[in-house]
């Protein structure tokens, strides 16, 4: 991860100098805001003023203070959704309401804030902004956006994960779910990544890690149970031959694609699902076993069964790479009678 100097952060973070001791104790030497999550962030002064910083700063650590008194709703805490690179971090807690700081992480840089006041319920929380500034390409163009007048997000427990997702997302949580839509050709489960906001845990580790070596139970509010969806489930029934090419490319769907620049080879394999049941061509199926990331991807499509390849690396002496590069784990043979699944899970 990118850091910038410390130099340039004192000089960026003088404008903070906090009034308030407990807005002090939580800023270092250097300017960073120790949040008490992550490692330290700091705010610009041509984005943010010093009330601005001091009052987000106040709040996150008045949150805090009130959930390790007790507070009662099991929905408060501290959310993340994003990646290595950018990060948006949401706490929250009854009386002291809830922040969110939308993080450059490449450059400990806040570049998004939202601070308010919140209401529970069974099935929605509720986020009332009082003060909304979000930054539309992650510190590289500054713009304030007229601020929301409420922020709606489903509460939903996923295996042993609670989630935060905004109610205008539920549709694309139900294609997460199962693998389908834009998910369907995302490896976004193998790598560092939380898509929804979950509730946090450490960052040096996968996000998912509860979600995955089982099949994945959702629980939602019964008013959103018609947004999950099923995966697509299937069988191979055939495999054919295997063909050596020398590169390989393809686009998906969604514009996304993949080029191997070594020799693979593309085993033919014929599977029991078609059209009939949702699957369609350039889609993917992943084989079921938690020590693989295979995948089929389909070539073409009729109404009960369909043709895809599972493409495999060669080495520099044509031979087939025997392990999984993701998990060390040796390929299983691909034979009749594997499943496989378009759930990532």
């Amino acid at each position: 991860m990118c850091r910038v100097s410390k130099t340039r952060l004192l000089l960026a973070f003088c404008f903070a100098v906090c009034a308030a001791s407990g807005v002090q104790a939580q800023i270092d030497k250097w300017g960073y805001w120790q949040n008490g999550v992550s490692e330290g962030w700091w705010f610009s002064p041509a984005q943010f003023t010093t009330q601005q910083a001091d009052e987000a700063i106040a709040r996150w650590k008045n949150i805090e203070d009130e959930n390790h008194a007790g507070a009662s709703n099991e929905w408060i805490g501290t959310y993340f959704s994003g990646s290595e690179v950018h990060g948006t971090y949401l706490r929250m807690s009854p009386r002291s309401g809830f922040v969110i700081a939308h993080v450059d992480k490449c450059q400990a840089k806040v570049v998004g804030l939202t601070y308010g006041s919140v209401e529970f319920s069974p099935s929605v929380v509720k986020l009332l902004p009082q003060f909304y500034s979000v930054n539309s390409t992650h510190g590289s163009a500054h713009s304030h956006t007229k601020t929301p007048t409420e922020m709606r997000f489903v509460s939903v427990k996923f295996n042993d994960a609670q989630l935060l997702v905004k109610e205008k997302e539920m549709a694309s949580f139900g294609n997460y779910i199962a693998g389908l839509g834009s998910y369907n050709f995302s490896d976004f489960h193998y790598s560092f990544s939380t898509e929804f906001l979950t509730r946090f845990g450490p960052e040096d580790t996968d996000q998912n890690d509860g979600m995955k070596d089982r099949p994945p139970m959702v629980v939602v509010p019964a008013e959103y149970a018609h947004y999950l969806k099923q995966p697509i489930e299937a069988t191979i029934i055939r495999v054919g031959r295997v063909q050596m090419r020398k590169t390989y490319s393809y686009q998906n769907s969604d514009g996304t694609g993949t080029t191997h620049t070594a020799p693979v080879n593309l085993r033919t394999v014929v599977v029991n699902a078609g059209t009939a049941h949702g699957l369609k061509r350039g889609m993917f199926l992943n084989v079921v076993d938690p020590r693989q990331n295979e995948r089929v991807r389909i070539l073409s499509v009729s109404k009960t069964s369909s043709t895809g390849v599972i493409i495999r690396d060669l080495d520099e002496n044509y031979q087939e790479i025997p392990f999984d590069h993701e998990t060390g784990e040796r390929y299983l043979k691909i034979v009749a009678g594997r499943k496989l699944t378009t759930s990532p899970f």
